[in-house]
């Protein structure tokens, strides 16, 4: 199952608070995208497994707010890194 975005925002929020420290914008571009590629390799799993598609559903539903949290909205968009950048 994949968490609705407002849990997933809530996590590094509560991390954050607790740990007393704040995450730059990169580090929080990199934890969306760790929490995408999870996502992503989860619906994989259903297709491969022939399992009911819940990650894969939630994913297609939320997947344009977690690329672009990530920094990899569409090109054009803000946030948007192109490959070079890395």
């Amino acid at each position: 199952m994949l968490a609705p975005l407002e849990a997933s925002a809530a996590f590094p929020s509560a991390y954050q608070q607790a740990r007393h420290t704040e995450f730059s914008a990169e580090e929080t571009e990199v934890a969306w995208a760790a929490g995408l590629w999870l996502a992503c390799h989860n619906a994989r799993m259903e297709a491969v497994y022939d399992k009911p598609p819940l990650v894969t559903a939630a994913l297609r539903v939320q997947i344009k707010p977690r690329l672009d949290l990530a920094g990899a909205g569409p090109e054009g968009q803000p946030g948007r890194r192109a490959l070079t950048d890395f």
